[in-house]
């Protein structure tokens, strides 16, 4: 079997077929405190096949509910692949998670079974176990004695392999169908209430299908794995695509260790939201800035620029000659945070703002645009190596069927649409009518490519009844390095406001400075002057007219972005909406005017800055 088989298993079956093909081959990679661990395909299916009837033995049946509560890794990984051979369904929940969230998550998903990282993640089971009924064994990947009333992994595999040296057809025996659900996929909640999307191995098969080969994934391809594997996005790139690859996964620290272990892995495939791709622009200009060479990276960065979003095969020999003298500097960036070996990175979850997306692929990062949700098992459009357009997400992968609905929905059919939501037939007959899933996402077409317009339900509508699309606008201002978070206030107001979350490093201060520098004349000043740069390449009526700096940072664990740091607009909107109706009543917040030598005033009571009417 090589990377371009796509053959009809479920994703457990597809990890035997591999031990039996490749059997010494590198499936995983684990980072621990001696360094890092290869895992084989061999020991990968022994310890999941283990795991699987260690299950059984303990009274896992067939459709089975079985949580996972833990931070990326190979026991991650390999319990998923054990909770398919079960016959189970499994459901993936955040590392961030609060006991509310938890508790919500496992009850609402049945669950019977949770599988646990640790004594800090067993803690939060225990503080909701209470409100479970359904649950009857915790497993402990990480042994602690202390912990009574759990099983350990490791007694969990033992126990499956004394049941399968008593029966080896144990497994053989399950039921499994190439249509049933094998995954529970909690949404992100950016626009309401998260709902459990159930994926079925056909849906994994399809999304592998569409996005390996343009990524030109095998077995020679290496991954880092460092967001959370309930994330649709880190399964299909961490363990959907390798499987159907044969590439190797690799499980680093997660996003504190990120730049460390990308050098270490230096994968040849990368994925990151736009924050990561922004903090790697960052860490390339920091690093040449140190080292007294910005004037260098500034020339290689004006000789690719013009060759950024146009395919090598078309560049002419002037072209070629113009970047040469520069691309030694090109490939030292890329191997400053671990990319040189990088045949293709996306980007995805957010738009790219087009200074980053330039910036690296000037650089010659192979960087592609996608576009996927949750409910089509991820991936659904994405650009093509030699169709790279800034703005765009790429056309349909071959599995996909695409087409926009009368308001500018974007509609999309194929074998990677889910089953539905778990317990809740209302939402599912809203999202599938037809065959057809309603993403909730507007979109257009630029140059035969996808173009995100944003979210349905953020569409913000003025006074004045015009459309403002947010998304479009906070990505701009966030491209700036004074602005770290940017959430739009406009809907049935009479002009556009912003609720704006300084960097505190732009300004040479700590983490800590935050609230002082969001009261500091100075600091809102240079936040003036920014927005209104950056105001002249909007349309007039989606300017920021008047702004406000917010004295805490946004945060998942405040409810303001999702565990995947997708922004929750309406969210902060609640949990700020005092502080909104001051802005609009000219009581806190600065105005942003439109020319360069105006003064920067805070201390106005005006309800519609200047200009404001004209929208």
């Amino acid at each position: 079997m090589n990377g371009t088989d796509f053959p009809p298993l479920t994703l457990p079956r597809l990890v035997l077929r591999r031990a039996a093909s490749h059997p010494d081959a590198t499936a995983m990679r684990q980072k621990t405190a001696g360094g890092w661990t290869d895992l084989s395909w061999r020991e990968y299916a022994g310890r999941a096949t283990a795991c699987a009837a260690g299950l059984i033995e303990v009274g896992l049946g067939a459709p089975g509910h079985v949580a996972i509560f833990a931070e990326g890794r190979v026991e991650w990984v390999i319990a998923q692949t054990a909770v398919g051979l079960a016959g189970g369904v499994v459901v993936g929940c955040y590392p961030t998670s609060s006991t509310d969230d938890l508790r919500h998550a496992l009850g609402h998903a049945d669950v019977q079974v949770v599988i646990c990282e640790n004594r800090a993640f067993l803690d939060k089971v225990d503080a909701v176990r209470a409100d479970l009924p359904n649950l009857t064994h915790v497993v402990l990947m990480e042994p602690d004695p202390a912990a009574p009333g759990v099983l350990a992994f490791e007694a969990v595999e033992q126990l499956g392999r004394q049941a399968l040296a008593n029966d080896p057809g144990l497994l053989d025996r399950v039921p499994q169908a190439f249509d049933d659900v094998a995954l529970m996929v909690y949404t992100s909640g950016s626009t309401g209430a998260p709902k459990a999307a159930l994926l079925t191995w056909r849906n994994m098969r399809a999304a592998a299908q569409g996005f390996v080969p343009i990524l030109g994934l095998g077995p020679e391809s290496v991954i880092l794995s460092y967001l959370p594997l309930c994330h649709i996005a880190e399964q299909s790139m961490t363990n959907i695509g390798p499987l159907f690859a044969g590439a190797t996964a690799c499980f680093g620290g997660g996003l504190p260790t990120l730049l460390e272990d990308l050098r270490a892995v230096r994968p040849t495939y990368f994925s990151g939201v736009p924050r990561v791709w922004q903090k790697l622009q960052a860490e390339i200009a920091a690093r040449f800035a140190a080292a007294g060479r910005s004037a260098e990276l500034d020339a290689a960065l004006d000789a690719g620029r013009p060759l950024a979003f146009k395919a090598a095969r078309l560049w002419d020999d002037a072209e070629q000659s113009r970047l040469a003298p520069h691309l030694a500097l090109m490939a030292e960036a890329r191997a400053m945070v671990g990319l040189d070996r990088a045949t293709a990175v996306t980007s995805g979850a957010a738009p790219l703002h087009v200074d980053t997306l330039s910036f690296l692929r000037a650089l010659g990062f192979p960087l592609l645009e996608l576009y996927g949700m949750t409910e089509a098992c991820s991936v659904m459009t994405i650009q093509r190596p030699d169709d790279v357009a800034p703005g765009g997400v790429g056309r349909p992968v071959d599995t996909v069927e695409l087409r926009l609905a009368d308001d500018g929905e974007i509609l999309v059919r194929g074998e990677n649409v889910f089953a539905g939501y778990y317990r809740n037939p209302e939402a599912t007959a809203l999202a599938l009518e037809d065959g057809w899933l309603h993403t909730g996402d507007i979109g257009a077409f630029d140059g035969g490519q996808l173009r995100i317009v944003d979210r349905k339900k953020d569409i913000m509508i003025t006074e004045g009844g015009k459309n403002i699309a947010p998304a479009e606008v906070e990505g701009l201002m966030r491209s700036s390095d004074l602005i770290a978070e940017c959430v739009l206030v406009a809907d049935r107001r009479n002009y556009v406001a912003a609720l704006v979350q300084i960097d505190p490093a732009a300004f040479g201060a700590a983490p800590g400075d935050l609230a002082r520098l969001a009261r500091d004349p100075a600091a809102q000043g240079r936040v003036a002057q920014e927005i209104r740069r950056l105001n002249e390449t909007l349309a007039r009526v989606a300017q920021v007219k008047r702004a406000h700096l917010l004295d805490e940072a946004l945060s998942h664990g405040l409810g303001d972005l999702t565990p995947t740091l997708k922004l929750r607009r309406f969210k902060v909107h609640q949990r700020y909406r005092t502080a909104i109706d001051q802005i609009y009543a000219g009581e806190i917040g600065f105005d942003i005017y439109p020319r360069a030598d105006a003064p920067i005033r805070s201390d106005l009571r005006s309800a519609a800055p200047a200009e404001a009417s004209s929208n």
